[in-house]
């Protein structure tokens, strides 16, 4: 990286790509800032300030992985024609638990949710790899929703941390958006977001994969769970769990005053 202004730097140094298998995102550019996101492995982004100490760098992720502060030191850099390039072709992401790849005379071990690029002229061309342990599918395979509620069900017992994105621990809405990833789907991470980007329905629509919505005694939306059917939620009560919850029952509960009360039913995409 050259010396001066963000914006004299060579143009390769305007995007970038994960290449470790957890890049921590903060709120500024300070660790005890608090941490918003994390990128995990193959995960690209667009670089849009630089700090004045040169030590941090302001990022974008792309397909709402989060935005937010990384370190400097572990950005790695990605042409702008590369960068185009990944958004446009498939890839492969990762499913279980961990993904151990010999890449470079080096291992990693990726985590679910990861990105993997198999081709002659990416960065990663898996098949010169020595081993490739794990499973994964192509991004463009679409899930149904029975497949979608067993990879959810994969994460029961994942720790509630905020700004996490990986079993090690996430929120709720991170939890949503990296199911739906693995199933090929790009969904926000964020509840805020989730609430505007998908289609409100009434409980008898319900089915599983869909959002159930609960408002605080204010009457705010402050947490989401995932429908599973059979009469059960997955959701996080300090690390994520299934949960009995009855569709009518909660509808019938709407008017009595209380915490956990439904808000409103989300349909994401079609599946």
């Amino acid at each position: 990286m050259q010396n001066g202004t963000f914006n004299a730097w060579p143009i390769e140094d305007t995007f970038g790509i994960c290449r470790v298998s957890l890049l921590p995102v903060y709120a500024s550019a300070s660790i005890g800032s608090g941490l918003v996101s994390q990128l995990l492995y193959g995960e690209t982004y667009r670089l849009l300030k630089v700090s004045e100490d040169r030590q941090w760098l302001m990022i974008e992720a792309e397909r709402f992985a989060g935005s937010g502060w990384i370190r400097a030191v572990q950005h790695d850099s990605l042409g702008e024609e590369a960068f185009h390039r990944l958004q446009q072709n498939d890839f492969q992401v990762t499913l279980s638990a961990i993904v151990t790849i010999q890449l470079s005379g080096r291992q990693l071990n990726l985590l679910p949710g990861s990105n993997l690029y198999f081709s002659d002229n990416e960065l990663f061309d898996l098949r010169e790899s020595v081993q490739i342990q794990g499973a994964w599918k192509s991004f463009s395979e679409k899930y149904n929703r029975d497949q979608l509620v067993n990879l959810a069900t994969a994460f029961v017992n994942t720790p509630l941390f905020y700004g996490g994105r990986s079993l090690y621990g996430l929120s709720m809405a991170a939890f949503v958006h990296l199911v739906y990833k693995q199933a090929g789907y790009t969904v926000p991470a964020y509840l805020s977001s989730l609430l505007d980007y998908g289609t409100h329905i009434d409980h008898a629509e319900l089915l599983p994969g869909d959002l159930v919505v609960f408002k605080n005694l204010a009457q705010i939306p402050d947490r989401v769970g995932m429908y599973l059917g059979n009469e059960e939620l997955i959701e996080m009560h300090g690390a994520l769990v299934i949960t009995p919850f009855n569709p009518d029952k909660a509808v019938a509960k709407r008017n009595i005053s209380g915490r956990n009360q439904v808000h409103e039913f989300i349909k994401l995409v079609s599946l």
